[in-house]
């Protein structure tokens, strides 16, 4: 079973918030917003399907409000507003399978799976913290996304309680740095050495510059007992701000962070291991367009993967 936004979305609120009937007006407000700042932003960062998009063709509307607890039920909008290119009715399907998606991982309450769902640290930042709140709207009273059946209410999905702990490891922080006379472009290269099966690592061809962006490139990348061997160097930004550094590779959607450079570096590393892994074991079916088109870029890169 899946939920359909067109025709409505039920939530039944327990506990005590839910236990007269009746949700407060600051419950029910908080809910809409919430729900409809976790659609719009899929619309936003994630919609794949072709044309134009218009973010207010994914606005929630209350349609109604049913005994049992407290039932809200939310469409979208029938307000739909026409875009110069594209397909409205298609877009909305697609925001609304991904939701479903995500309903499916809080029901279940394994939210690291959302990890697997979006690779890319980006945007995942963005849907991590929209479901985080939206799970967490009545803080410990119980939710469950229902059907009305015959007068009766049919459980679907349940709410699972989202932890601070596990939003916090899934986010992944990402800074901007902050441009002073002393700041320099500092771009190098890391050189593999391996001796007796031991695999160690050096700095080589460091050079700075006081023109363009801090840069900081790659010839291998190094995870656990894999070495990537890339057919040309992979060239990233790096920043600092405060105690981090950031190195991110805008070509491939990917952002590595730690408190020094080489806490930084093994956070890409690691992020660049799973985004290869995971991009690899799905078909091309599977994968939205950008994916698909990293997929391709990460595929050309790797010359070889040595363990």
């Amino acid at each position: 079973m899946q939920v359909d936004l067109v025709k409505g979305l039920n939530l039944r609120v327990e506990g005590e918030i839910g236990k007269f009937n009746t949700l407060p007006i600051e419950y029910l407000v908080k809910l809409a917003e919430n729900l409809q700042k976790l659609l719009q932003d899929i619309a936003k960062h994630q919609l794949e399907v072709d044309g134009a998009i218009d973010l207010d063709n994914f606005k929630v509307e209350l349609a109604g409000f049913k005994i049992g607890s407290a039932i809200p039920e939310f469409v979208f909008t029938p307000r739909m507003k026409a875009v110069t290119s594209g397909d409205v009715i298609e877009q909305r399907k697609f925001v609304n399978n991904k939701f479903d998606s995500y309903l499916k991982v809080a029901n279940k309450g394994d939210y690291s799976e959302i990890k697997k769902i979006i690779p890319q640290p980006t945007t995942r930042n963005i849907i991590v913290d929209d479901l985080y709140h939206f799970a967490t709207t009545f803080g410990n009273s119980p939710v469950t996304v229902v059907e009305i059946k015959r007068g009766k209410i049919v459980p679907i999905y349940k709410i699972s309680k989202f932890k601070t702990e596990i939003k916090d490891k899934l986010l992944t922080k990402i800074t901007e740095s902050i441009e002073t006379k002393e700041e320099y472009e500092a771009v190098a290269k890391i050189k593999v050495v391996r001796k007796g099966g031991k695999i160690t690592k050096s700095t080589k061809d460091v050079f700075d510059t006081r023109h363009g962006e801090p840069g900081y490139s790659f010839d291998t990348i190094v995870f656990e007992k894999k070495v990537y061997i890339l057919a040309f160097p992979l060239r990233c930004k790096i920043e600092k701000e405060e105690d981090y550094y950031v190195i991110q590779s805008e070509m491939i959607d990917i952002v590595g962070t730690g408190k020094t450079i080489d806490d930084a570096e093994k956070s890409f590393s690691e992020e660049f291991h799973f985004v290869y892994k995971r991009y690899n074991q799905l078909t091309e079916k599977k994968l939205g367009d950008r994916p698909r088109r990293i997929k391709t870029i990460l595929n050309s890169l790797v010359l070889k993967v040595e363990e």
